[in-house]
C-alpha cells in the first residue's frame, strides 16, 4: 500500500508540473529496463528524477542522506518504504552500512537507486561521481543501469523558478559486472 500510495504522489506531481509548468516529461530507452534488484546509477540536477525514476520502477529504494527520514511524516515514509538512509558524515561507517543496505534491498527484489555524484549539480557541471557506486559495483558483483537526464534545464539546482520544456529521462545500456573499477566509473561517467 505504501508503494502505491508513494507511486500516486509521485506521478500526481509529474502530471501537475506539467499542467502548470509546462515541462512535460518523456522516457526514453525503457527496454533497458529490468525487473527485479538492480542498481540504477542517475545524474542528478533537479528533484523531478527523484520523482520520475520512482515511478519508473516497481520496488524502487534510494540511498539517501539520513537527515531526510527527520523530516516530519515524510521522513516515517521513506524508512517505511525499504529506502536506504546512509550518515555521509561518516565516510567509513557510511559505506558499509550502504553497502549492507543495498545488499539486503537487492535481495528483496528493489531496483536501489543512487545518485553517484551525492547531490544536485548542476547542468553544465563536469561529472564528479564519488567512490560509492564504484564500490557497490566492485563489491556487489551487480549490473548497473546508468541514467541520464536533463532536468537540470527546467528545474535548476539553485532556482525556484521552474520552466516549460521536455524532461528527459534515458535509461542508457547495462553495465554488466565484471569490469575493473576504473573502467567501471569512465564508463559510467560517458554512458
Amino acid at each position: 500500500t505504501g508503494y502505491k500510495i508513494a507511486t500516486f504522489w509521485a506521478r500526481s506531481n509529474i502530471k501537475l508540473h506539467e499542467w502548470i509548468v509546462g515541462t512535460r516529461l518523456e522516457l526514453r530507452g525503457v527496454e533497458n529496463l529490468t525487473s527485479g534488484g538492480l542498481l540504477v546509477a542517475c545524474k542528478h540536477q533537479s528533484s523531478h528524477e527523484t520523482l520520475s525514476l520512482f515511478s519508473s520502477f516497481n520496488h524502487p529504494a534510494y540511498i539517501m542522506k539520513r537527515s531526510l527520514t527527520k523530516i516530519p511524516i515524510l521522513g516515517a515514509y521513506f524508512l517505511r518504504l525499504d529506502q536506504i538512509p546512509v550518515d555521509r558524515g561518516r565516510k567509513g561507517e557510511a559505506l558499509a552500512s550502504m553497502t549492507k543496505g543495498v545488499r539486503e534491498a537487492l535481495g528483496r527484489g528493489c531496483q536501489v537507486l543512487i545518485f553517484p555524484e551525492g547531490t544536485r549539480q548542476r547542468l553544465d557541471a563536469e561529472p564528479n561521481y564519488k567512490y560509492g557506486i564504484q564500490h557497490l559495483y566492485k563489491t556487489l558483483d551487480q549490473p548497473v543501469l546508468p541514467v541520464a537526464t536533463n532536468t537540470g534545464a527546467f528545474w535548476p539546482k539553485d532556482g525556484c523558478v521552474h520552466y516549460p520544456g521536455t524532461v528527459v529521462l534515458e535509461f542508457l545500456p547495462v553495465i554488466e559486472p565484471g569490469l575493473d573499477p576504473d573502467e567501471f566509473q569512465v564508463q559510467l561517467i560517458h554512458a
